[in-house]
């Protein structure tokens, strides 16, 4: 009887131990300072698997995700969000108005438009 309790006992902790929850609350700080840049950075990252919610907060530049860990990691989110780019009219018709489309064109002055010069966009510092 005492072997059988034991055994019942270790399968109910191997149980609750492999049931725990795989996902984790972490948050980093990303530089963006437009709506645009939160669209892109919320999006980017919730296209990378395993990000299971992502919100980029303008005024503290923090980003708060939960993941799931054995899907992803913090790097390759970065590395996601690196990538991002922006565009503008070269003759900021719209001031530092930024579009995520290359392929867009100014809808002033219909130029095609260029990567973005603007600080937080040059290399889009994530």
């Amino acid at each position: 009887m005492k072997n059988k309790l034991l055994i019942i006992s270790i399968m109910l902790i191997t149980f609750s131990v492999s049931s725990q929850d795989k996902n984790a609350k972490t948050e980093f700080k990303v530089d963006g300072i437009c709506e645009l840049c939160k669209e892109q950075i919320e999006s980017v990252a919730l296209k990378t698997k395993g990000v299971k919610t992502a919100n980029w907060n303008m005024e503290t530049h923090i980003l708060s995700l939960v993941i799931n860990e054995k899907k992803t990691n913090l790097d390759k989110i970065k590395k996601a969000i690196s990538k991002i780019e922006a565009y503008q009219c070269p003759m900021k018709c719209e001031g530092n108005k930024t579009y995520s489309d290359k392929d867009t064109r100014c809808p002033v002055c219909e130029m095609g438009l260029l990567k973005s010069e603007h600080v937080a966009h040059k290399k889009h510092n994530h």
